[in-house]
């Protein structure tokens, strides 16, 4: 199991781009997720600080996105809530940069676990017309489609999002 987490980590940070946030994020920011996804939030939560050290302050608003990522991980919408409205404001201050889909995407993950499907498939839909087309947005359209009751809809999101990522184990659960 956690070398396919490792394998589909590898598969989604290679997407980032060859920019200086994204070079971050692809070396250093993303192997929280695999700690979390392994039960090992504590360890992700140390992880992330870790990295506030080795940046300058400016760019922390770069780490809101895994405090973000391992609070939705976990199943805690009110401290991803904060992070995801850091991080827009982080990304704002960037000119608005290519990242802002990620907020939508986090936002949406958020409504669901609120129980807010409708606002949710709208939120995850506008991110993903905004860019491309990764695993955890498509994991989170296919989610919020099902929990609106568009279970032919969600179904032909799992299956391109195992068709685009087959590497990935998280194409496979949902």
């Amino acid at each position: 199991r956690l070398e396919d987490a490792i394998r589909g980590h590898e598969q989604w940070v290679a997407l980032w781009p060859r920019d200086r946030f994204g070079t971050f994020m692809r070396e250093r920011a993303m192997g929280y997720r695999i700690l979390a996804r392994t039960g090992r939030v504590d360890e992700a939560v140390a992880a992330i600080a870790a990295l506030a050290s080795e940046l300058p302050e400016s760019m922390h608003g770069l780490l809101q996105y895994g405090r973000a990522q391992v609070a939705l991980i976990a199943n805690d919408p009110d401290t991803a809530r904060p992070a995801i409205e850091s991080l827009a404001r982080f990304i704002q201050g960037l000119g608005g940069t290519a990242y802002a889909v990620h907020v939508d995407g986090l936002r949406s993950r958020v409504q669901l676990q609120e129980g807010k499907a409708v606002e949710a498939l709208a939120t995850i839909k506008r991110s993903i017309d905004k860019g491309p087309a990764e695993l955890h947005r498509l994991r989170t359209l296919g989610a919020a489609q099902r929990a609106n009751g568009e279970f032919e809809d969600a179904l032909a999101t799992f299956e391109r999002a195992r068709e685009l990522y087959p590497a990935s184990a998280e194409s496979y659960y949902q």
